[in-house]
């Protein structure tokens, strides 16, 4: 059965990956103390960055230290700034804002295409991709409840940082389109769109 060889070669590859990205401590974000996100980010051996404002990450899906990954390191590096967080839901206008800066990168190549054609997460397509591909399980069910036990724990949306002692930032956290990789691992990339305020 498919989801049996999937979930195989996906947990053998989760164990590697997750030991080497999981969320930063807070010794490696004191580093970063009064820096700005896109300084963090353009960093990281495994992130991408896409143009100045736009990183990208790949985790897998159902690695939920791997998803959280972002909204954790940045509302960690507010606090080693001395800053405050807070958090907003993922507006139409974030998701419509970062669809249009992967479509004006230079670095357009270095997202990874999914077979049902988007960028930005459509749950709709995504499921559809899905159903079409993996029929040995209920994919419908595996992406939507994942994305929303996500997005219900705020690792995506809004995250503005207001620090009394330095600059004040905001970034947005938009879901792309899940897709398998070549190993057959549930896969999705998240995307950081950095602002200064």
């Amino acid at each position: 059965m498919k989801i049996v060889r999937c979930t195989v070669v996906t947990a053998i590859f989760s164990v590697l990956l997750s030991g080497c990205v999981s969320s930063m401590k807070s010794a490696d974000l004191n580093k970063y103390k009064g820096a700005t996100p896109d300084k963090l980010l353009s960093e990281q051996w495994y992130v991408t960055s896409l143009n100045p404002r736009l990183f990208v990450f790949e985790t897998a899906l159902f690695e939920e230290d791997q998803v959280r990954k972002m909204a954790d390191d940045l509302s960690g590096l507010c606090k080693a700034s001395g800053g405050m967080t807070t958090y907003s839901s993922l507006s139409q206008n974030a998701i419509h804002e970062t669809r249009e800066a992967i479509l004006e990168s230079h670095s357009r190549d270095k997202v990874r295409p999914t077979d049902h054609g988007h960028t930005i997460y459509d749950a709709a397509a995504a499921e559809q991709y899905f159903g079409h591909n993996m029929s040995d399980f209920n994919s419908n069910r595996f992406v939507d409840v994942s994305m929303k036990n996500y997005i219900q724990k705020s690792y995506f949306g809004r995250l503005d940082c207001s620090v009394k002692q330095g600059p004040s930032w905001r970034v947005d956290i938009v879901p792309g389109d899940v897709f398998t990789d070549s190993s057959e691992v549930v896969s999705l990339p998240i995307f950081v769109l950095t602002r200064n305020q």
